[in-house]
């Protein structure tokens, strides 16, 4: 398993009120949606009915406790998922989930 590719910051100012939770991406593997030091907000996850997240890109959380931002596929088991990056052929597979979550906005590093 890779690293995750991103890490937890500071909400927006504001953003605790409404449960807004900020990500700073790491790494390239979702260029070009995503970049490395872009921050990414979200601020429902859910914790099941994750087939209808299925094909998009989401935030997860894995039961192992890492994070990522990925395009959500279905894996092979029974409540199984694998993740995949935009420009990399790498797959994290066959993963349990804790939660996923969409994107609600990105703040480009520069």
């Amino acid at each position: 398993y890779e690293e995750m590719n991103c890490d937890f910051v500071e909400a927006p100012p504001g953003g605790n009120y409404r449960g807004m939770v900020a990500l700073r991406v790491i790494g390239e593997s979702m260029q070009p949606y995503l970049h490395e030091g872009d921050i990414v907000y979200y601020s429902q996850a859910i914790r099941s009915g994750f087939n209808d997240y299925l094909n998009k890109r989401v935030i997860v959380m894995l039961k192992d406790g890492r994070a990522f931002i990925k395009i959500l596929r279905r894996g092979f088991d029974y409540n199984k998922y694998t993740l995949q990056s935009i420009n990399t052929p790498t797959l994290i597979e066959n993963v349990e989930l804790l939660w996923v979550a969409k994107v609600a906005f990105i703040k480009p590093k520069d």
